[in-house]
């Protein structure tokens, strides 16, 4: 993967946000080094289930999204990642669910990859028809 500098840029011309916990660079070693740390170094992963909701801190998610999402890290290669720090240190119910999150990922990528323009259609993927549905106020209000 190209980095920053290979388009004429400095490191110093990217603005980075003083509120943010990690530095995002979207090189494929940056991503591998954010999957090492998440995983090896302070094992967060073990935690997952736990801290997945909080939203500031470094550890509190694996934070690996910006790289999963243009690809420069696969769901394949987190996954067994995982698998492996399953069987040096332990399976648990966070590393169980952090799987489930990265098949759930992996599952809505390839869904709207199959279903294209339509996921975003008010009628669904499924080419229904407009249904013009008759509203009975007697019953409406009855439950009021």
């Amino acid at each position: 993967m190209p980095k920053i500098t290979d388009f004429g840029f400095k490191e110093a011309d990217i603005k980075s946000d003083k509120r943010a916990c990690i530095k995002f660079d979207g090189s494929e070693e940056a991503g591998l080094k954010r999957l090492e740390d998440y995983i090896y170094k302070t094992r967060a992963v073990a935690h997952y289930n736990d801290t997945r909701n909080n939203l500031i801190g470094a550890n509190y998610s694996s934070k690996l999204a910006p790289w999963l999402s243009i690809g420069a890290v696969s769901c394949r290669r987190v996954y067994w990642q995982v698998k492996n720090f399953e069987e040096k240190h332990k399976k648990n119910e966070s590393t169980t669910v952090y799987i489930d999150e990265l098949f759930w990922r992996d599952f809505c990528r390839f869904w709207c990859i199959n279903h294209g323009y339509k996921v975003f259609s008010a009628y669904g993927i499924y080419n229904r028809e407009y249904y013009n549905w008759k509203t009975d106020m007697e019953i409406v209000n009855r439950w009021r």
